[in-house]
């Protein structure tokens, strides 16, 4: 089953459209299909013609291009077996994929081989682990201050309880919305803070008299 329905370019893959609209047949068994007639027919056609030009009687030849056809039959099998397990990487990739863009998790691939299709596995994990690595700092942290957000640390305390592990917590309640006294100024610049707001500059004033107020402020600043 597909999971987008959406068109896609074809350029490069003008064989394998070829044999998708016309060989009803799995990706691994057309491979298959492919090694067989291009290796086989020839050596047997050779086999025949070489039996019954050189053999002294029919029977004899029909008895070379049995033996031929035989032992071709036997190595046939071996080769199927193998083209069905060499794609398996792929295919674990290709389920892997699938199964992350259902649940968004991360496929248990093998990371230790280096030839093309040990490389896909591995590039595989890795990108998915980076791009779920992604998803959950942006779920689990703030975009504007880049610190941890409530659903992280609600996560993180349940994971602790869960394990039974002591904890600390710290419960800061604001008792304002501002700076009120000038200790509460001086403490928010040792804190490194370079905005302020609060009733220690101002009550709120209607806007005609907070545009004097601000008039003012200026012309002290400048002096």
């Amino acid at each position: 089953m597909t999971l987008f329905a959406e068109q896609r370019p074809t350029v490069g893959l003008g064989l394998y459209s070829l044999f998708a609209r016309t060989v009803p047949l799995s990706y691994r068994n057309k491979i298959m299909l492919v090694a067989f007639l291009g290796t086989h027919i020839p050596l047997l056609a050779l086999i025949a013609w070489y039996a019954l030009a050189s053999a002294p009687s029919l029977s004899e030849a029909l008895w070379v291009i049995g033996v031929a056809l035989f032992a071709t039959l036997v190595g046939t099998g071996f080769t199927l077996v193998a083209l069905n397990e060499l794609p398996q990487p792929i295919l674990m990739t290709a389920r892997g994929l699938r199964r992350y863009a259902v649940d968004r998790s991360v496929p248990a691939l093998p990371i230790g081989f280096t030839d093309d299709a040990g490389t896909l596995m591995a590039d595989t994990v890795e990108t998915l682990t980076r791009l779920e690595a992604t998803f959950k700092q942006l779920a689990h942290h703030d975009q504007l201050t880049g610190l941890p957000n409530r659903e992280y640390l609600l996560e993180v305390l349940a994971r602790r309880l869960a394990k039974r592990e002591r904890l600390a917590l710290c419960i800061v309640t604001p008792r304002n919305e501002g700076v009120e006294v000038e200790a509460g100024l001086k403490r928010m610049q040792m804190l490194g803070c370079e905005l302020f707001q609060g009733y220690y500059f101002s009550r709120p004033m209607p806007a005609d008299k907070f545009a004097t107020w601000l008039h003012d402020k200026g012309a002290l600043a400048g002096e």
